[in-house]
């Protein structure tokens, strides 16, 4: 979905499958056992995969003043899930009911921990057209010598300028961006191995190391039917 805004607020809950969030200067990951508020009138995108099962709540302004005014997403308990899917039943709630259910949750929601996998983006425009193209193809192995050639950059402004704009090194964004694309294939239905070179690894081996660093979990126990992947935090 491109990115649009409206006057709502907006939760997200996922019981199956994975969402994508473009907001701001980042890109974040909805999965499995998690729920993400977006503040009304913030551009954002989202795009889906796998097998979806969820809610999506929106919440008019004078309702969402009390949430967090940026975008946040946060480990799902079993009571925030239920408020949630109670949530969703608004149109056949008293008035009174719903404002004590959000009056709840944003109590319950400010003890929880913050999650969520995030791939923060540089700011600068020549920055920003180098990551788009490592986001479109993960796979290329170019070195930071060759990523300084393409921004129009020397390697010390490039290092520099990106860990300024994003708090992390290129190497490290790469491996952030590929293991986000990594998880887009996954709940597709790729294989492991098929999304191992898909992301631009050498060897199947390197690909489990790398899921297993970035996710605490090797990608076959955490698509595995049981447990189930919302036990699993990022």
């Amino acid at each position: 979905m491109e990115q649009h805004q409206h006057p709502q607020g907006l939760i997200i809950a996922i019981h199956h499958g994975l969402v994508i969030l473009h907001s701001g200067d980042e890109v974040t990951c909805v999965l499995p056992g998690q729920f993400c508020w977006i503040p009304g009138k913030q551009d954002h995108g989202t795009h889906w995969f796998g097998a979806i099962e969820g809610m999506c709540l929106y919440l008019q302004p004078e309702l969402g003043g009390a949430f967090p005014d940026v975008s946040v997403i946060f480990t799902q308990t079993a009571l925030t899930d239920a408020m949630i899917s109670r949530l969703a039943d608004a149109p056949l709630l008293e008035p009174g009911h719903v404002l004590s259910l959000l009056d709840s949750l944003t109590h319950e929601i400010a003890l929880l921990p913050r999650g969520g996998f995030h791939l923060p983006m540089p700011t600068e425009s020549r920055l920003q057209q180098l990551t788009h193209r490592l986001l479109d193809r993960p796979d290329l192995n170019h070195n930071i010598e060759e990523w300084a050639q393409q921004a129009g950059m020397s390697l010390s402004t490039l290092s520099r300028r990106f860990r300024q704009q994003t708090g992390i090194t290129p190497g490290q964004w790469r491996q952030q961006a590929r293991m986000l694309h990594a998880l887009e294939l996954l709940f597709s239905g790729q294989s492991v191995t098929e999304v191992s070179l898909a992301v631009g690894y050498d060897s199947l081996s390197a690909f489990i190391h790398g899921f297993r660093k970035t996710f605490g979990i090797t990608p076959s126990r955490y698509f595995s039917p049981s447990p189930a992947p919302q036990t699993e935090k990022v």
